[in-house]
């Protein structure tokens, strides 16, 4: 009997190989300038919680933004402007409120705009 010799051939080419770590490179990208975002997010959640624990529910709204701006200063947050957040009042209580909208350059002329909401209860 005859021995049949196959060759085939598996796996990616380079071509193939540099695609993906294309689309990979791309990712982490967009991830690395996406990040940062989230987090100053993540800060300023963190700070309308602070400002609840001191106990401001039954102050003035013009304390409870004083109160939230001394814990903006102290995070070193100075792109929040006094149109980003305000105290609404509604029949369950004060709530916190900081709408915002964060544009990021990602290469060239291609930008992403996020847009940031929360309503923390006081």
């Amino acid at each position: 009997m005859k021995e049949l010799k196959s060759n085939k051939v598996a796996g990616m080419t380079a071509a193939g190989w540099m695609i993906v770590i294309a689309v990979v490179l791309f990712f982490v990208y967009i991830a690395i300038k996406l990040i940062p975002a989230y987090i100053e997010y993540s800060n300023i959640k963190s700070l309308t919680v602070s400002v609840k624990q001191l106990g401001v529910a039954n102050t003035s709204r013009a304390n409870i933004i004083d109160k939230f701006k001394m814990k903006l200063g102290f995070a070193r947050i100075s792109f929040l402007k006094k149109d980003n957040y305000r105290v609404e009042e509604d029949k369950t209580g004060k709530y916190l409120v900081v709408d915002y909208d964060k544009k990021i350059d990602m290469f060239g002329n291609v930008f992403v705009l996020i847009e940031f909401d929360h309503k923390q209860k006081l």
